[in-house]
């Protein structure tokens, strides 16, 4: 898959989770990234599932995230190595604009 969207540059891999893949067209990559930062919150305020987003990339440089499901108290975000608790966490380690 990798390979394929290396050689389609107009299509990105934003998120890959539960034996999923998650393609959009390059120019909508920052609407799914921000619908993806905020779904482990989301899920668990809206439907108590609880899920870790896990901020990755590849030999390309372009970025994804993967999830998985996880514990009810366990950390939500994790960016090599680091887990957080929160978005808003996440959000001050990484000084991000969301």
């Amino acid at each position: 898959m990798f390979d394929y969207i290396r050689d389609n540059p107009n299509l990105h891999c934003v998120a890959m989770g539960f034996n999923k893949a998650y393609l959009c067209e390059s120019k909508y990559v920052n609407t799914y990234r921000k619908f993806f930062i905020n779904l482990p919150e989301l899920l668990e305020n809206e439907a108590d599932l609880h899920i870790r987003l896990c901020f990755n990339s590849w030999a390309y440089e372009r970025s994804y995230v993967s999830f998985h499901g996880v514990s009810k108290n366990e950390a939500k975000y994790q960016v090599i190595n680091k887990m957080f608790t929160s978005l808003e966490e996440l959000v001050d380690y990484l000084d991000l604009n969301i």
